[in-house]
């Protein structure tokens, strides 16, 4: 069943109208098969509509006395996942959103709790509409951006594993909603151009802040995309690391700075206790300690005895 709001009452969007003839200007959301039953619609605006209803973006097109356009809204609880879908004709007297879902009803619930809807025509509800759509999505990129530096912060600790299909996330998640912010900035401008007089010239430079602020958003998902290719790179190399270590690893090869020492193949004699062994190369024999000390003291002798005899002595 059509849900109808009168701007004309107090907070118009507080409560949907139980007239049964509402006075325009009017807000409406109804559903696709409700669309194909309502009068005085032209055939361009049907199938202009048409041609909408299945496509998954943010696309605006204006006629000579109305627009038409349709709306493609990521969850923030998964941007990548489908979105959320519905498309609207607005002329001086009627905004007419046809959802087959909720997304229509939802925003609207939050446009008359935020209070920007302070006058009552068609094009300043759709104005307040998109302002709402975008309104918190700085302090949602500020929190992705939180989770995004944690993971950054356990990679360089090696305190968690993380998966590459984590980070990827946050890269789709960027692009999707990029994507989003600029399909909304440029639906903005052209509203705000006002090339078919829909609205006034005031109500229509309203958008355009609608634009800025969808454009800065766009920069803001760019920056986080840039943000998770950095730690796509981070996690491909500490990956390229661990598969050098483990080949390593595998065919028996030490690090560079840390030594190697085998078993020595030379048999130490248990005979150091007892004196050193002398190889005399004449004899096969080795020779005694008091051989030895008899052979230490004939050459001291003889150097003592050349010594002086350079002297002269």
């Amino acid at each position: 069943m059509a849900i109808v709001y009168e701007l004309n009452q107090p907070q118009p969007l507080r409560a949907p109208s139980i007239r049964a003839d509402p006075r325009p200007p009017l807000v409406k959301v109804i559903t696709s098969h409700e669309f194909d039953a309502l009068p005085n619609i032209s055939p361009e605006g049907r199938n202009g509509l048409a041609a909408l209803e299945p496509a998954e973006m943010n696309f605006v097109e204006l006629y000579p006395s109305f627009v038409i356009g349709s709306f493609a809204v990521p969850d923030k609880t998964d941007p990548t996942a489908d979105p959320d879908r519905m498309s609207f004709y607005l002329d001086a007297d009627r905004l007419i959103f046809i959802d087959d879902g909720t997304v229509a009803t939802d925003m609207l619930a939050k446009v008359a709790s935020s209070g920007i809807l302070t006058k009552a025509t068609t094009s300043h509800c759709l104005y307040a509409l998109m302002k709402t759509l975008i309104a918190d999505d700085f302090t949602w990129f500020s929190l992705m951006e939180d989770a995004m530096e944690k993971i950054e912060e356990v990679m360089l600790d090696h305190s968690e594993t993380v998966s590459s299909q984590t980070i990827m996330g946050y890269r789709r998640a960027a692009m999707r909603m990029g994507s989003y912010y600029q399909q909304i900035a440029v639906m903005a401008d052209l509203i705000a151009d006002n090339e078919n007089k829909v609205m006034s010239r005031e109500e229509a430079r309203a958008f355009s802040h609608v634009a800025t602020h969808a454009n800065h958003l766009a920069d803001r998902a760019e920056t986080l995309r840039e943000y998770s290719l950095q730690l796509r790179e981070l996690h491909q190399t500490q990956i390229d690391l661990k598969q050098n270590f483990d080949e390593d690893d595998n065919l028996g090869l030490a690090p560079i700075d840390i030594p190697v020492f085998e078993e020595s193949s030379v048999e130490v004699s248990s005979e150091l206790d007892e004196g050193f062994a002398i190889e005399n190369p004449d004899e096969e024999e080795l020779l005694s300690e008091e051989e030895l000390n008899a052979v230490e003291e004939s050459m001291a002798e003889d150097e003592v005895g050349a010594g002086f005899d350079d002297l002269g002595i």
